[in-house]
């Protein structure tokens, strides 16, 4: 709902900050965070709104950010791509592409170091699968036993590139077992079982300090940037995760439509009333342009 509120500010052209959109893959960033501490560390990519959300994000921080604005989680220097909010564990998104794995194993090994049972997870989509520091700080992990969570978000794309075109084999899991990284691939649109999968994998971490991958396989719902639908939209809106949860609830009679209406519309007063925040917030001072420019 978040998001949708962006696409549909988007043409009052405030917002001077490309998106990236995460919805139809809402099921994993929940999926994982549900499973999180405030002291575990969350790394992020371009596609990060879902994960800093997730993971406990201000919201008013988030908007004040899309309008890049001084009180934005990232003081207005970082729009979409690069959110950051240590307060809550989430550590960063980047638009380098794998940019985050290995800073997120580097944190991973300082954990360890202190003596800390937390987990570092790295959120990445199959793109940064063609990227070699990823095997790299797969085999880091699996050599210093770290609570790494690798977590691979493949919505069949990368930009607008899938599988076949770029790899010989669709076969992450099997690579990451090679290198002694217990690894699954599961329904990256049911949140229940991502849920319970990273649940299992943290009651094993906090007793024995290793690495996991999990594959999750999704779909965006949207262009790899912009506002538009996939061109595929009509073929896999019927994987919508939220839909999913929704159908299983009602089936259990756990939840009615009139839960679910007045659920929608306690996040519209939040989303509205932090859209009006974002919005009548303070620009970053030209004075200071140049601070944090190291060369």
């Amino acid at each position: 709902m978040v998001e949708e509120k962006l696409v549909e500010l988007h043409p009052e052209q405030n917002m001077r900050t490309p998106f990236h959109l995460y919805i139809g893959q809402e099921a994993i960033a929940v999926g994982v965070c549900e499973n999180l501490s405030k002291f575990d560390l969350v790394f992020s990519n371009h596609r990060s709104h879902g994960h800093y959300l997730a993971k406990g994000g201000d919201i008013n921080k988030f908007f004040s950010e899309m309008y890049n604005k001084n009180n934005g989680c990232s003081s207005g220097r970082g729009g979409s791509m690069h959110l950051i909010d240590t307060e809550c564990g989430h550590m960063g998104s980047s638009s380098i592409m794998a940019g985050t794995i290995p800073i997120s194993v580097g944190a991973a090994l300082t954990m360890k170091m202190k003596n800390r049972k937390n987990a570092s997870v790295c959120f990445f989509g199959d793109g940064a699968v063609d990227e070699g520091v990823l095997y790299e700080s797969l085999n880091f992990a699996s050599l210093n036993k770290l609570n790494v969570i690798f977590v691979c978000e493949n919505n069949k794309l990368s930009v607008n590139t899938p599988i076949h075109l770029r790899r010989p084999k669709d076969n992450l899991t099997e690579i990451a077992k090679s290198f002694g990284v217990s690894s699954q691939r599961l329904n990256g649109n049911d949140v229940l079982k991502v849920f319970k999968q990273v649940n299992d994998i943290r009651k094993i971490q906090k007793k024995i300090p290793q690495p996991f991958l999990i594959e999750c396989d999704t779909y965006r719902f949207k262009d790899h940037i912009g506002i538009n639908d996939a061109k595929n939209f009509k073929d896999i809106k019927k994987f919508c995760p939220i839909k999913k949860l929704e159908n299983t609830l009602l089936k259990q009679k756990k939840i009615n439509y009139k839960k679910i209406k007045t659920i929608e519309n306690s996040i519209n007063k939040i989303i509205n009333k932090a859209n009006i925040h974002g919005k009548k917030s303070m620009l970053p001072n030209k004075n200071n342009l140049l601070k944090y420019v190291y060369a």
